[in-house]
């Protein structure tokens, strides 16, 4: 993998497991503007890594790579989509550390089929939703060949392996009697139940919003972990952000469109990112929703209305709140909906749980 110098822009390039691990992110808080040249390698690689290349370790064969750039809008598009063109994977086996000097480049495929059998239609977690416990068994049995469970699930494979369960075992639900068949089975949905509820809430709950400290790194919580995937794949490490949700205001209630809400920081409370930060306006199936002006989002690029003291109040709600306050507004959808704060290289006071976000306070009727 190799990615151009960055200047002063923020960038990381974010390697993700097959367990919604995160083994390695350069960026720009690890590697400053340099970029790099990164040798991902696999589970069973055990070659030289070719000098000048940073090796990154990923623990199973399934990988994948979010790459983020800072982008400051449209007059910086050019710059921005040059930098990302420059980025580059390339088979170790293509590699040729002259050629890539000289700009001689490996070329992948145009198009890339899916696998038979895969559907490309279908959303994946409607696709994931309708497996039954013989099937996800199956899959799960194929997908740990290739991509071995972490050390400290060495517990939790052991109690699987009794119902052969494990790495490239044959699973057939129908060879167990009926009694321990029917077992599997409510034990598959009583396991949905409890990602599914750990989803309502993915992580502390503080002043309404649900906060995550272990993103990437979720150990054996592996309901929380489901959770996590199921909703968000690819979350950064605290380091490099921070991700508040909310569904609620500060009384606990559900946010609707019906309602007006504000949320205000005081100066010293404006998200500390030493990055960027944005809060961004969901409908409750997670869809950004039309409105009149074209926002979706306010952060630290919105050109807010400051109160004297440096506080800043956004409103939110659904009709346009007038002159006085359209700078500060964020529209919201007529019916339920979500917020998600993103704090991008989170300041230490957020790594240290000493900042959390203000509560979203229903404006009066």
């Amino acid at each position: 993998m190799s990615l151009p110098a960055m200047g002063d822009r923020y960038w990381i390039m974010q390697v993700i497991d097959a367990w919604n691990g995160v083994p390695a992110a350069p960026g720009s808080r690890s590697h400053g503007g340099n970029g790099g040249v990164f040798l991902l390698l696999g589970p069973d690689y055990d070659g030289e890594v070719p000098e000048g290349m940073e090796e990154i370790e990923c623990a199973t064969r399934i990988t994948m790579l979010a790459g983020r750039l800072y982008c400051s809008g449209p007059d910086d598009y050019a710059a921005a989509n040059a930098l990302q063109d420059a980025c580059r994977l390339t088979p170790l086996s293509k590699w040729e550390a002259a050629a890539w000097r000289r700009g001689d480049h490996y070329e992948p495929p145009t198009f890339v089929p899916l696998r038979d059998g895969n559907d490309g239609d279908t959303l994946v977690t409607d696709q994931f939703m309708a497996l039954g416990a013989g099937e996800f068994y199956s899959g799960l049995n194929r997908l740990l060949a290739d991509n071995p469970a972490y050390a400290p699930d060495a517990p939790a494979l052991a109690r699987l392996a009794k119902l052969g369960i494990g790495p490239g075992r044959a699973f057939e639900l129908s060879a167990f009697p009926s009694r321990v068949e029917a077992a599997v089975k409510i034990g598959y949905q009583l396991g949905r139940v409890e990602m599914m509820k750990e989803a309502q809430a993915l992580g502390e709950s503080v002043n309404g919003w649900s906060l995550t400290y272990d993103m990437g790194r979720f150990g054996t919580k592996y309901a929380y972990r489901a959770a996590w995937t199921l909703i968000g794949i690819g979350g950064n490490v605290l380091e490099d952000a921070f991700y508040p949700t909310t569904t609620f205001d500060g009384d606990g209630n559900d946010l609707n469109g019906a309602n007006q809400y504000e949320l205000t920081f005081a100066e010293s409370e404006i998200p500390p990112a030493q990055a960027f930060w944005s809060l961004t306006m969901y409908d409750d199936e997670a869809y950004l929703v039309p409105n009149e002006l074209d926002r979706y989002a306010v952060g630290d690029r919105t050109e807010f209305d400051y109160a004297e003291d440096g506080s800043v109040t956004i409103y939110m709600q659904h009709e346009n709140p007038g002159p006085e306050k359209v700078a500060n507004w964020l529209p919201v959808p007529e019916g339920d909906f979500r917020l998600a704060l993103r704090l991008y290289v989170p300041d230490k006071r957020v790594v240290d749980h000493n900042w959390v976000p203000s509560p979203v306070r229903k404006v009066a009727d």
